[in-house]
């Protein structure tokens, strides 16, 4: 009965099979449809397309009989045809997987608009048939491994759906697509899921479920299609090869085919790689791409030759305390104006006390190197002086080049040097990013994370900023020596969803029910942060010890899916792409101190570049490393892979020689010290 019930169900699914394939056949050999082609046309004329599949189908089932006296007859005359058969459906099966893989990736990274998405398939079908080629080695590979079509096919698409779907996700809150390298995060997953889970739509959750549900039954009930060994050996061994291939297409044996298919990588624009070749390829451009490219010009004798001509050490900024003070690095998480959105109106103004001491203090904004995440990457900057637009796209430095040093120069051992003491605070996972690891290298002498701070009182899902600047004034009020403290926020984190505070005291007009909503709850957030900091630099008042506090945002906010609540207010709508690029950029950055500053305008600047901005300001002795920032700031203020700011705050749309130049400089010793023989450590860094 069992086998009975076996052979049906292989019936019904052999049919179904034939029945695509034979549509599928007819249109791409009589109509000369291509597979982008077919595709279209099966989206475009559904009804039609299940008509037909329907009918086929059924008189293909009216011949069940003589089918199954064939299986019969084949089964014990000629059991090499059946092998053959299986081989058959198998390469079917991989094949079938790759097309519908290919299809919904590039549909995931066209943010499920499968206009759009087909509108790339049919203007770049070789690329795309790429895509279909590799992922059809792919299936081929699980299946060699599993020996089972159903569970590797099935197990395969739906790997493929999360990879889709995380790539998905990370362009709708960050507008950037996902890297090899965003796999280092794979240990935090339980804790980054609570952060985006709401915005997960309810009906991607179902349709889940229900193709879950699907896949175990067709697991279960559906007869297994093996082959000998040696047969998946054999499979096994052309597959790998072909995965390996396409895994390294910028210089394996698929190179020159990837070429004639128009494939096109580059190292600097990721948007472009992956806007040009999909997904899939964009994905795989990255997989061999070293975290930090070496300079072409990187030599012992060139990076001594730079590092020689701003070895002075001992120059002093001209203003400052008679006595050192104690600095302090306040990285506020995704901290922005949201009054900068002309289009919306507010009950009343988000961040008065900041808005004031604007005025009152050096102030400017940060040319953020990131959107709505990663802030790791724009700590990095702060605290090493290194530029994050000289790694390849997607690095992130914390897990994968500071976590692996025992030591790395910084403002932190820079600081300890003369004296200062140093704690670093962030009220949540201390984990996250390797920063227990991190911090170390970098080297504080304490970490004070959500399971070690005094003061853990939370504002909505996460400790208040509140709590952080209690906690910076219980240490300044225990340590005799000057401390040098870097706190990063976590408030404001997302998501912003209805609920996440008790009251918004901000009422926000001029958008749409849903995206008033994410305003309200964010424009909350900046205004406790503005109270918290308001807050801290009236108790600084208060110390008899110097003080210099820099605060700023580390990112803009993720509003809504893909920048909706951005769009929905006009913000960064303009036709000139670079200035666009500035407005998602640009975060309040203010130095305040609770000694005689003079305030100026210190337009908008790259977090490498706050070190010297601060010993400046604090009257400190810098270290050789700081002459280069400082040359570079003269010229280059602002810096990213995609923008430029120059010393006027202007874009800079073409390099001058002596900028070019300048950056050329500053790459090498970078990569000399980050990830080279460290020639230069010695000499810009001196004990």
């Amino acid at each position: 009965m069992k086998q009975k019930l076996y052979t049906w169900l292989l019936l019904v699914s052999l049919n179904a099979c034939f029945s695509l394939l034979f549509i599928f056949l007819f249109k791409f050999v009589v109509r000369s449809y291509s597979i982008v082609t077919f595709i279209g046309w099966a989206d475009f004329a559904t009804k039609k397309f299940l008509l037909y599949f329907l009918v086929i189908f059924a008189v293909a089932m009216l011949t069940s009989k003589l089918e199954l006296k064939a299986i019969d007859w084949l089964r014990y005359k000629a059991p090499a045809v059946l092998v053959l058969f299986k081989y058959f459906i198998i390469l079917s099966a991989a094949f079938l997987g790759a097309v519908i893989s290919a299809s919904f990736l590039q549909y995931f990274h066209h943010l499920k608009d499968f206009g759009n998405a087909f509108q790339w398939m049919q203007e770049q079908s070789p690329i795309f048939n790429s895509h279909i080629l590799f992922l059809f080695f792919v299936f081929l590979f699980t299946f060699s491994l599993i020996g089972n079509i159903y569970i590797s096919v099935i197990l395969t698409t739906a790997l493929l759906a999360v990879l889709g779907f995380a790539h998905y996700n990370k362009l709708i809150f960050r507008s950037e697509p996902l890297y090899p390298e965003d796999f280092l995060q794979l240990a935090h997953l339980n804790e980054v899921l609570p952060m985006v889970w709401g915005s997960f739509p309810v009906m991607d959750i179902i349709t889940l479920a229900i193709l879950m549900i699907a896949a175990f039954l067709v697991i279960k009930f559906l007869p297994k299609v093996r082959v000998y060994i040696w047969g998946r050996a054999i499979i096994l061994i052309i597959s790998a090869i072909m995965v390996f291939g396409f895994a390294n297409l910028t210089d394996g044996f698929m190179k020159s085919y990837l070429e004639r298919a128009t494939v096109f990588t580059s190292k600097w624009n990721p948007l472009k790689t992956y806007s040009h070749n999909g997904f899939l390829i964009g994905f795989l451009s990255g997989l061999k791409q070293a975290d930090v490219p070496e300079p072409k010009n990187y030599t012992k004798s060139n990076a001594l030759a730079i590092a020689e001509q701003y070895s002075a050490s001992g120059q002093r900024g001209t203003s400052g305390p008679s006595e050192k003070p104690n600095i302090i690095f306040l990285m506020n998480e995704a901290f922005w104006n949201p009054a900068r959105l002309e289009n919306v109106k507010f009950s009343e103004a988000p961040m008065p006390n900041i808005s004031k001491m604007m005025n009152e203090y050096p102030s400017g904004n940060v040319l953020s190197p990131v959107f709505g995440g990663a802030t790791a990457n724009v700590e990095f900057e702060a605290l090493t002086g290194f530029s994050t637009s000289f790694l390849a796209p997607g690095a992130i430095p914390y897990q994968q080049l500071v976590g692996h040093r025992s030591f790395m120069p910084s403002i932190v051992s820079t600081l300890e040097g003369t004296g200062y003491g140093s704690l670093a605070i962030h009220p949540y996972n201390k984990a996250f990013y390797k920063r227990s690891v991190v911090y170390k290298t970098f080297g504080f002498d304490h970490f004070l994370d959500m399971g070690t701070m005094m003061n853990k009182e939370k504002s909505g899902p996460y400790i208040s900023d509140k709590s952080v600047s209690l906690e910076i004034m219980d240490h300044l009020h225990e340590e005799s020596n000057p401390m040098f403290i870097h706190a990063v926020t976590m408030q404001n984190h997302l998501p912003y969803a209805p609920g996440r505070y008790k009251t918004n005291t901000v009422q926000v007009s001029g958008l749409s029910e849903e995206s008033t909503t994410v305003m309200e709850a964010y424009t909350e957030g900046v205004k406790q942060g503005d109270q918290a900091f308001a807050l801290l630099t009236e108790m600084l008042e208060e110390l008899e010890e110097p003080t210099i506090v820099v605060f700023w945002g580390d990112h803009l906010p993720s509003l809504g899916a893909d920048r909706s609540v951005y769009l929905e207010a006009g913000f960064g709508n303009t036709e000139k792409d670079n200035h666009n690029k500035r407005l998602y950029s640009e975060t309040p950055l203010i130095f305040y101190a609770n000694f005689s500053i003079k305030s100026e305008d210190v337009g908008t600047v790259s977090p490498a570049f706050l070190g010297p901005i601060v010993f400046e300001l604090a009257g400190l002795e810098m270290p050789p490393y700081y002459n280069l920032l400082k040359k570079v700031k003269s010229e280059v203020p602002g810096l990213k892979a995609d923008l430029k700011i120059s010393a006027n705050q202007e874009i800079i749309e073409t390099l001058n020689q002596r900028q070019q130049e300048l950056l050329e400089n500053y790459q090498i010793i970078q990569y000399d010290l980050l990830a080279g023989k460290r020639y230069t450590e010695s000499i810009l860094f001196p004990e």
